[in-house]
């Protein structure tokens, strides 16, 4: 009996912290629009218009603002996915990485943010691996 009523406290404990979290879905711009300028033109050399359209190809997570360099690694990855836990405690802040540009685009997750899961798009691949598709995030309530 005393077996029963432990196994339905954990349950309840566990449904509790279930329904105290709450999903959300990030979302980076699809695309963005750079203009690249060389300084110095190498004599004997002409310059050509390059990609001013960049598509969505990537994201990080950090611990912090980007500028500290604490990049995250996933906890989880594979071609489908990548899966970060994160602490509550944490800033996390996402960065979204753009196809044959340097510019990245972050800011801050909510607080209390403890998951966040990258689904892979498995038919289109760009100069990072397989597209992005969706971001779901789980923060505490």
């Amino acid at each position: 009996m005393i077996y029963w009523k432990l196994l339905i406290s954990l349950t309840l404990i566990g449904c509790s912290a279930m329904l105290q979290a709450e999903m959300y879905q990030p979302q980076c711009p699809q695309e963005i629009k750079t203009t690249e300028r060389i300084n110095d033109i190498p004599k004997g050399w002409e310059t050509i218009k390059g990609i001013e359209n960049n598509y969505w190809s990537n994201i990080s997570f950090y611990s912090d603002h980007p500028d500290k360099m604490a990049s995250l690694k996933p906890d989880f990855a594979n071609q489908k996915k990548a899966k970060w836990v994160f602490s509550p405690q944490e800033l996390i802040y996402l960065v979204c990485h753009y196809n044959k540009s340097s510019i990245e685009l972050t800011q801050p997750l909510p607080p209390k943010t403890t998951q966040c899961t990258l689904t892979y798009n498995p038919n289109l691949m760009g100069d990072r691996g397989f597209l992005p598709e969706k971001i779901e995030c789980m923060k505490q309530s």
